[in-house]
């Protein structure tokens, strides 16, 4: 297999291309499955992680069922879309940071 993060110039692309790097400005809203094996739970925390370290506030919802990545999207919508609500309403943003 041939790892693109360890090869010149390809790491320093990704690295300086990663949205982790900067503060947006907004905030962010990230909900992962511990089961996940399409999307790589620890990949996902250590982005948030690094979203964090950079200034910006993440809310972090954890998905607890047993499907994995296939129902992801349903297993979070509820929360996903009350977040998106609270925006628009002008509440205060929540922040995980810190917390997972």
């Amino acid at each position: 297999d041939v790892n693109l993060g360890k090869i010149s110039p390809w790491a320093e692309i990704a690295r300086s291309n990663s949205p982790a790097r900067r503060d947006y400005g907004i905030p962010f809203l990230i909900a992962q499955n511990d089961k996940d094996v399409i999307v790589g739970p620890h990949v996902t925390r250590q982005f948030a992680q690094d979203l964090c370290q950079n200034g910006a506030r993440v809310r972090w919802v954890p998905i607890t069922s047993e499907t994995g990545h296939a129902t992801s999207a349903k297993d979070s919508a509820v929360e996903t879309l009350g977040w998106i609500d609270a925006r628009f309403a002008g509440a205060p943003v929540p922040n995980d940071c810190g917390n997972f």
